[in-house]
């Protein structure tokens, strides 16, 4: 009786095998359920990829207004080249007092540069720290009659939920009164200065300010765009979105 072992035989034998009805059972298991933990956890990842992205263009049209305000944006008059300065309007009242197209979903940026008349504070000259949108239509920018530069909308399922007002880095109260506030940088520095709607810089001046964008599906995930006086502008993350934090 031979004992050689036939390597062939054995080979082709392994491979007309196959899979078995119960392996593939358990294959297909396993894929659903790891389908289904991806899928679950979808849409946190796309509202935390929305909110990072959203913080970050808030930042970049603050750096951008601070750019034009205290470096060389200058606008062309009749007397020819005119440099006013430049700020950002938040207002969360959706179009309330100041607002002017800025709500809880848009903020604006804008020239100071108009003399006008408000209904609460009178006749006003250029350079009043307070955005006047004048009589060009709602949501357009541009043109003689208007301060706006250009309104940003919040895009997909977040907000503005809050503003904030920091005494110190570690002492932020809720923006009081009036949900808004202007962010203006003068020439010829990056320094930033906070001024409440009606023009007034707010009292006592805040070392830093927070604009806090947050889900609409889960408040609880949030980021917060944060501006010193210094003129240090950031964003970071938010560990209590039910506190107004610090600026780290």
């Amino acid at each position: 009786m031979s004992s050689r072992f036939n390597f062939k035989n054995f080979r082709h034998h392994f491979r007309a095998r196959g899979f078995t009805v119960l392996e593939l059972m358990v294959v297909l298991t396993i894929f659903t359920i790891m389908t289904g933990v991806v899928l679950a956890n979808l849409p946190q990842f796309r509202d935390q990829a929305a909110l990072q992205l959203i913080a970050e263009d808030v930042a970049l049209a603050i750096r951008q207004a601070q750019v034009y305000g205290g470096a060389t944006r200058g606008l062309q008059s009749t007397t020819g080249t005119d440099f006013y300065t430049y700020g950002l309007v938040f207002n969360i009242n959706n179009g309330g007092m100041g607002g002017g197209g800025a709500t809880d979903k848009s903020f604006v940026m804008f020239t100071d540069r108009l003399a006008g008349f408000d209904i609460v504070t009178g006749p006003f000259l250029p350079n009043n720290n307070q955005y006047n949108f004048g009589t060009t239509p709602a949501g357009t920018c541009g043109g003689p009659t208007t301060e706006c530069v250009e309104i940003s909308q919040l895009t997909g399922a977040v907000k503005i939920q809050e503003l904030y007002q920091c005494a110190t880095p570690s002492t932020c109260i809720v923006k009081p009164g009036s949900k808004g506030f202007n962010i203006m940088f003068h020439r010829p520095g990056p320094d930033a200065q906070f001024y409440s709607l009606n023009a007034n810089l707010i009292s006592p001046a805040p070392i830093c300010v927070k604009i806090r964008i947050a889900s609409t599906r889960n408040l609880s995930s949030a980021k917060d765009a944060v501006i010193w006086s210094t003129g240090h502008i950031y964003t970071q993350d938010v560990p209590d979105a039910a506190s107004p934090g610090q600026c780290s």
